[in-house]
């Protein structure tokens, strides 16, 4: 059977024919650096791979969410602190940044003078300022000049409730802790649970605003929803909650987590910086709706909210969620700063001290660039599902 001939006249198959050259090409070229920086390595008596993972890491992490012991815990595990780490204080970020900047954004576009210059300057400060300064005044100038835990023989660490409950000094924060007696995959389930009644009441209210146009009193089942599901669960499964409270020592806590100061320093210098960009965004966005839209919809006498909700933010959605995914993307990736105080994330931990201790040098930076490519595909996909969804509709 003869093959099918390649018709090169025309356009779209030239377009694919260049794709696969490119691809090609790209391939070839980092075959070849990776090849030649392996070939290097060996003639410096340095050998490419990654079995240093299995090896003890031999150094200790200020703070992480699971259990690591420098005698017993390998650099693989340090790796998926600093991921987790990473991950933390990113999630805190973004939706902190989210809010800042819809509250500045809307703050901006108030025809109240005050609140609109206050909102403006805070714009601007913290977008023409770089983001390594902001990390370091709030580390270094605001976070270290809180109290130390004890002064002599007096706890001068700040306690905001007044119940010995939490303590804030220069070092951290101290919380309590609790443990569920192995039975947290209740807790899990619970939240499985709260995830797919959001979900299914989300759906009944946009159906039954399409059918009858009237509201459903969505926030109230969330908030009801989001209280009754766990506690059925706690009551039902019988689940035994064992609290530790952190109690001053001689010259520490003892009980309870301590989280460093640096995480907090961190997060809000960084939430604070996207959130600028993040206000500009929204402020543009709800600015590129056309007014004569807003008019006609009070004309018609509908509320402010359905005005907001139906009208604005569905088409202002188009225009802030692209930026805003970058910014996102930014913020975790500006994350690996954090070096510069301490906080120990992906950088800090891998390539600060498994990459000295092991001098792994490419297959350390291969894994942390890899694992930063990770997270922003999934932030960026998850936020391309998302803006597919709110798109408008044509018919």
């Amino acid at each position: 059977m003869p093959l099918p001939s390649v018709n090169f006249s025309d356009a779209k198959v030239r377009a694919v024919l260049a794709q696969v050259v490119i691809v090609f090409l790209c391939v070839g070229f980092l075959y070849y650096i990776t090849s030649n920086a392996i070939s290097n390595l060996q003639n410096l008596g340095v050998q490419f791979g990654f079995g240093f993972l299995n090896n003890l890491a031999g150094y200790d992490i200020s703070f992480s969410l699971l259990e690591f012991d420098f005698s017993t815990s390998t650099h693989l595990d340090a790796l998926v602190i600093g991921i987790l780490n990473t991950l933390l204080v990113s999630t805190l970020g973004i939706v902190l940044a989210t809010a800042v900047g819809l509250a500045m954004g809307l703050m901006r576009l108030s025809h109240n003078l005050l609140i609109s210059t206050v909102a403006g300057a805070f714009i601007e400060i913290q977008r023409n300022v770089p983001l390594l300064l902001h990390i370091l005044f709030w580390f270094f100038g605001v976070w270290l000049a809180l109290p130390g835990i004890r002064e002599g023989t007096e706890i001068t660490a700040f306690d905001p409730f007044g119940l010995g409950v939490i303590y804030i000094h220069n070092r951290g924060i101290n919380l309590p802790s609790v443990s569920f007696g192995g039975q947290g995959w209740v807790l899990a389930v619970a939240f499985g649970l709260v995830v797919a009644s959001i979900v299914i009441l989300r759906n009944i209210a946009r159906r039954r605003k399409a059918a009858t146009g009237q509201d459903f009193p969505l926030l109230t089942t969330i908030v009801a929803s989001v209280i009754l599901i766990p506690l059925a669960c706690w009551v039902l499964f019988g689940i035994d909650a064992k609290w530790d409270f952190p109690t001053p020592g001689r010259f520490n806590f003892s009980g309870g987590v301590e989280v460093v100061g640096s995480l907090f320093a961190l997060w809000i210098a960084l939430s604070l910086y996207a959130g600028a960009f993040i206000a500009e965004n929204i402020r543009s966005g709800i600015l590129a709706v056309s007014e004569g839209q807003t008019e006609a919809a009070q004309a018609l006498g509908l509320k402010r909210k359905n005005i907001v909700n139906n009208i604005i933010l569905p088409q202002a959605l188009r225009v802030i969620i692209p930026p805003v995914t970058g910014h996102y993307l930014n913020l975790v990736k500006n994350s690996s700063l954090a070096i510069a105080i301490g906080y120990p994330e992906l950088v800090n931990i891998f390539v600060g001290s498994t990459l000295n201790l092991t001098g792994q040098s490419v297959e350390v930076i291969l894994l942390t660039m890899s694992v930063y490519l990770v997270i922003s595909l999934s932030i960026s996909l998850l936020m391309n599902v998302y803006n597919r969804r709110m798109a408008l509709k044509e018919r």
